[in-house]
Order: structure tokens, then C-alpha cells, then sequence
């Protein structure tokens, strides 16, 4: 509800984890601070997915099912649109077929979301409080790199 991410962690490991779940809930006021303790509940998403693809794989194999590949059947013509989530957001992309040609490929990346006019990046820096006497914009530039470590060299 309203965004809420539960994540299970199932028991395990030989110091006798127990099963635990985490809870992410989208805070009220996005900053730099909120941006990187989201971006750990991210890591272990990440790892529980690689969790759940290793057991697949193994419950596969106990099968004899050694398939690696499946026969790739091209469309014809038109648009075909697909969806990726890269370490620092959405990357979209957009394909255009004409036969087994390309004839239109775009990608809008983290970035285009991210730093764009009222994005996330934006309102981090305006909500990231200043913590030194004399500021600097350091605050600033430290929202700014928590979403794209890539604006460093754009942002001095």
C-alpha cells in the first residue's frame, strides 16, 4: 500500500539467521539521505533475486533440463517497445523493425528521468538540508551524485 516494499529473508546460513522481513516505505521528503537508504533495500531485492534465480537453476538441473536457449522468432514489421531498470532507474527503449532491419532505435536513460525539470534529482537538493555553517552548494552537488554519480563531471 501507498508504495510499501516488503522484502522476506528467509532463514538461513550457518550462524542461524532467522527469517526477517524488511519493510521500505517511500518517505514523505526525498533527499540525498532517503535516495541511498532506498538504493540498500535495492542491493537486497537484487540479491534475493539472484537468490531465487540460483534455486531455479539448481531445481532445473535436479530435472536433467540443461536448456540454455530458446529459438528466437523475429516479428516481421513495426514497433517494439521494451522496459529496463538500470542501477540508477528506468532505461526505456524503442525499436522500429522494417523486415529483419532496424529502422529506429532510442534509449532514454537514468539520467533523462532523474535530472530532468522537477525530477527526483531536483527535489533532493531541494530538500537536502544545509548542515554547515558557511555553505558552499556542496549539499547540492552530494543530492546530485546520489543519483547519478556520472553529474560529477557535469556539475562543476
Amino acid at each position: 500500500q501507498n508504495g510499501t516494499v516488503y522484502l522476506l529473508l528467509p532463514e538461513g546460513g550457518q550462524g542461524g539467521l532467522k527469517e526477517m522481513m524488511l519493510e521500505w516505505r517511500p518517505p514523505a521528503v526525498w533527499n540525498a539521505i532517503e535516495r541511498n537508504r532506498a538504493r540498500l533495500y535495492g542491493i537486497v531485492f537484487a540479491a534475493l533475486s539472484a537468490a531465487v534465480q540460483t534455486l531455479t537453476v539448481f531445481q532445473l538441473q535436479k530435472e536433467s533440463r540443461y536448456e540454455t536457449a530458446n529459438e528466437l522468432k523475429w516479428p516481421k514489421r513495426g514497433q517494439h517497445f521494451g522496459v529496463g531498470f538500470a542501477g540508477d532507474g528506468m532505461l526505456g527503449h524503442w525499436l522500429s523493425l522494417d523486415g529483419e532491419f532496424i529502422s529506429d532505435y532510442r534509449i532514454i536513460g537514468p539520467s533523462t528521468f532523474n535530472i530532468g525539470p522537477g525530477g527526483p534529482a531536483e527535489q533532493a537538493i531541494n530538500n537536502t538540508p544545509v548542515i554547515e555553517a558557511n555553505p558552499t552548494g556542496q549539499e547540492a552537488l552530494i543530492a546530485l551524485r546520489s543519483f547519478d554519480p556520472c553529474m560529477n563531471c557535469g556539475s562543476q
